[in-house]
Formats: structure tokens, C-alpha cells, sequence
């Protein structure tokens, strides 16, 4: 995955991307409002070695987003290959409320990934049916890691949790059965904490959820 980028709402921006990559690309703000011509429309692709200057004000509550490639037809193996990364918002209404920051602010990114015989990655086997329904690996990463652990303390906790899949749905919940807590979801942070048994997240789709593990006994395994 690519880096995080973090901004406040009413802050202005200038990125500049240089593709380094064989293939053209783009940067598209997934979730943001930018102006069309910063969007990382395909028709302002980036060509190998050429560079394109993006300008915008951040105009969005605060939030989950993230950046992605978007040229034509190739968006799909681009995003798998690991080009994409979170863009985190935030903003004074956020901050008055108090919500769990630094270390208990966690990004957690779903992918689902396949690999060959010489654990490389796999992307589309030539199958009609997949190329129908869309790429399902066998393998679920969290943070590009299989079998992804999280050391926490006994406090409040931030999780906001994208689905970086290509096509896989994935519906979320404590294993233990206890209620999830939503505060947020795709537009930002919502009017007040949800609480639900699961939670379905489509490809592209961002949840934050809020959770105290001083609920659970010391070393004991929370699973989601």
C-alpha cells in the first residue's frame, strides 16, 4: 500500500505524481470533491516517466477516503498490484469530539489476494466467469500481511476499516457476538454511534468503528 496522506478540511494541496511505472496511470481522490480536472480521470492519464500536478482544496467533513489509480481498463490490476493508499481527513467538529487519536487510530485496509507457485501475485486466472464476477483470491490480507495481529491495550480504539478488494463483499463482526460500533462510514462521521450485530462492506466501501478493549479480560483474543 501507498502512504497514508493526511489533511484538514479548508487546507489547500499540491501533489505532484511522477509515474514511474510501465503503464499509464492516474491519481483519483476517491470520495473527495475535487475539481474534474484533478479527479485522475482516464483522460488525463500519466504516461511512464511524465509527471501531473494536482491542486485542490479539501473541502470534505472529516473522514476515511483514499486514492487510487483510475486509467481505462486498467484500474482493477493496478489497485491490486498495491497502488493505493488512505487519505484521512479531519476537522475542528471532529476533534471537539474527542475520539481516539495517534496510536489508537487504526487504518485497516481488506484485501483479498492470490498467489502461484513462486508466491507471486496473481490477478485474474483467464476463467469467463471470473472475468464476469469479478477477482476472489484465497488469501485475505489486512495491511498487505496474511494472518494480521494487532497488540492493543486495555483503552478506546479508532478503526477505520477499507475494503480494498477488487470484487470480494465482506461481512464484518465480532467473533464473541458482541455489537459492533459504527461512527462512521464513507461521508465521514455520522450523528451518533450505531450499534450492529454485522456489518456488509462492498468493494471500495470504508466503516470506522469505535471500540473499548477494556471490555475484554486481559489476553484475551479479540477476532473480527
Amino acid at each position: 500500500l501507498l502512504p497514508i496522506i493526511k489533511a484538514h478540511r479548508g487546507e489547500k494541496l499540491r501533489i505532484r505524481f511522477r509515474n514511474d511505472t510501465p503503464e499509464k496511470s492516474t491519481v483519483h481522490w476517491h470520495g473527495l470533491h475535487v475539481p474534474a480536472i484533478m479527479d485522475g480521470h482516464p483522460r488525463y492519464v500519466v504516461s511512464q516517466g511524465e509527471s501531473y500536478l494536482y491542486e485542490f482544496e479539501v473541502k470534505n467533513r472529516a473522514g476515511t477516503y483514499w486514492y487510487h489509480p483510475h486509467p481505462h481498463g486498467r484500474t482493477g490490476p493496478q489497485v491490486y498490484r498495491g497502488l493505493a493508499g488512505l487519505f484521512i481527513v479531519s476537522d475542528d467538529e471532529e476533534q471537539a469530539a474527542g475520539l481516539p487519536d495517534g496510536e489508537y487510530d487504526v487504518p485497516l485496509v481488506i484485501q483479498d489476494r492470490a498467489f502461484g507457485p513462486d508466491n507471486q501475485l496473481v490477478y485474474l486466472s483467464g476463467h469467463r466467469m471470473e472475468q464476469i464476477n469479478g477477482f476472489l483470491g484465497d488469501a485475505i490480507m489486512v495491511n498487505g500481511l496474511p494472518d494480521f495481529t494487532l497488540p492493543v491495550s486495555s483503552a478506546a480504539y479508532r478503526l477505520r476499516i477499507l475494503n480494498g478488494s477488487n470484487a470480494r463483499i465482506y461481512r464484518l463482526a465480532w467473533s464473541d457476538g458482541r455489537p459492533l460500533t459504527v461512527i462512521g462510514s464513507d461521508g465521514g462521521l455520522i450523528e451518533k454511534p450505531l450499534a450492529m450485530d454485522t456489518v456488509l462492506l462492498g468493494p471500495a466501501e470504508r466503516v470506522e468503528l469505535w471500540v473499548d478493549f477494556g471490555g475484554w479480560d486481559k489476553g484475551q483474543e479479540a477476532v473480527l
